[in-house]
């Protein structure tokens, strides 16, 4: 999976090559399925991988799923808070422009 992958095409991709493995006859266990699926997922979710595996999670293909699009979720969400201070960061603050006199203006007000 590359990082601008949604996690959702690729948890789906990866679950139609398991179900093709075992109608082929090979036997895989939930567990197992699941981490071949943590190990597919990019270094981003290495921190989600990571939680899994020491709060001695379970979950079933289907709430994998729902977990890691909430997780995508939170990234684009921090992603975005980051975009926005930056752009905030980058404009002067404090300065106003000043008005240039146009020659219409010149002409009423005098030189």
């Amino acid at each position: 999976m590359t990082e601008s992958t949604p996690v959702r095409d690729h948890i789906l991709k990866m679950m139609t090559h398991l179900n093709e493995m075992e109608v082929l006859g090979a036997e895989i266990d939930g567990e197992t399925q699941i981490d071949i699926i943590l190990q597919s997922l990019p270094k981003s979710f290495e921190q989600f991988h990571l939680n899994y595996n020491m709060n001695n999670r379970d979950y079933s293909l289907a709430e994998l799923l729902a977990e890691l699009q909430v997780v995508e979720g939170l990234f684009h969400q921090s992603s975005q808070v980051h975009i926005a201070e930056k752009v905030s960061a980058s404009k002067p603050k404090g300065r106003k422009k000043r008005k240039r006199q146009t020659d219409s203006t010149k002409k009423v007000n005098g030189p």
